[in-house]
């Protein structure tokens, strides 16, 4: 964590020349920002607070919830942030490209001290809302660094390389960076495309990527490529397109997802973290496609079958009431954890 940090102060130096050039170019995107309008309210006047807690200092985590508006809407952010940053590995893996993590804003800080609730600030904090959080509060660095040494995982770089001294000028010359835009439906991505822009849609394949921005594409040798949105982009893995077929495809990613980055929580409304930790809203699974889709935009819109898949994926996207309930069976439930409660979202299709 803390190289990581001094790589985003640009004040570390140890770093070979090949960091900061990495084969395959580097793909970057525009996080998830908060709503428009009023910052939430710092509390909830209609919630208890009276502590509940195991000691009778802090607050159990739906109690917590139910004080804190900021809180549930910082836990729906990070619900877009983690989506974002999946569907953003997701294209970096089939790219063959660096993903440089952005810088996220945040609407709660982190604390083990329970004075965090219900205002989302430490006491005498001058800090302002939102704000730009370290990765560290929403994903555990050591794991996610990790990642690059498996099988088909993605290197990952800090949000200021692209500006560091140490990087080649050429990443800063007119060109270096191809923005691609995100279009709702074909008919706009071939329009893009007519007048010389880079496109994906709201639905894109792994196949449809290595088509619009592969290597052998138009874009192919960019050295980066920057996404306007990645949130809820990646529509799947098409048969045999990335080898062994879209659900071994699925399956490899997904055991990355698990096994580097997902897993996370918000820390504490109580001083025993059981009673305080809240998990974060992990994205749904990526899907492996029905045979046929994921291999032309405009075929996807016309086929029923792709579009139902579709219409599932992004159902299962959409955010809803954030409910913590009592952990069950195991050890979390013997330490008294809470584990949130989602509505059934199935990706896949019938």
């Amino acid at each position: 964590g803390k190289v990581w940090r001094l790589r985003e102060a640009r004040l570390w130096l140890l770093d070979p020349p090949e960091y900061y050039s990495p084969a395959g170019g580097f793909l970057t995107f525009t996080p998830p920002q908060p709503l428009a309008g009023p910052l939430p309210p710092e509390s909830d006047p209609s919630a208890s607070s009276d502590f509940d807690d195991k000691y009778r200092t802090g607050w159990l985590v739906p109690t917590a919830l139910r004080r804190s508006p900021r809180l549930r809407a910082h836990l729906e952010l990070v619900r877009r942030h983690l989506l974002a940053l999946r569907d953003a590995l997701a294209l970096a893996s089939v790219l063959g490209r660096t993903l440089v993590v952005p810088r996220l804003p945040c609407l709660c800080d982190r604390s083990e001290a329970v004075t965090i609730i219900p205002s989302c600030v430490f006491e005498a904090s001058d800090l302002e809302l939102p704000f730009h959080c370290p990765i560290s509060h929403i994903l555990d660095l050591g794991r996610l660094l990790r990642m690059a040494g498996q099988p088909g995982g993605v290197p990952i770089r800090e949000s200021t390389l692209l500006a560091n001294p140490l990087a080649p000028r050429s990443l800063a010359a007119p060109g270096a960076t191809v923005r691609v835009a995100i279009a709702a439906n074909a008919s706009a991505i071939a329009a893009m495309r007519l007048a010389g822009k880079a496109a994906l849609s709201v639905a894109t394949s792994d196949a449809e990527a290595k088509a619009s921005l592969g290597r052998e594409s138009r874009w192919g040798s960019a050295e980066v490529l920057h996404l306007a949105s990645a949130e809820g982009i990646f529509g799947g893995w098409a048969d045999a397109a990335s080898g062994g077929g879209g659900a071994a495809a699925r399956d490899r990613f997904e055991q990355l997802m698990r096994a580097y980055v997902l897993g996370g929580s918000w820390c504490c409304s109580s001083w025993y973290k059981p009673h305080g930790a809240f998990d974060f809203a992990e994205p749904v699974s990526t899907s492996a496609l029905p045979g046929g889709c994921g291999r032309d935009e405009r075929v996807d819109e016309e086929t029923a079958v792709c579009m139902r898949t579709q219409q599932r994926r992004r159902a299962a996207q959409r955010p809803f009431e954030f409910r913590y309930v009592p952990a069950r069976g195991g050890s979390r439930a013997r330490d008294g954890y809470f584990s949130l409660e989602v509505p059934s979202r199935v990706a896949e299709p019938p």
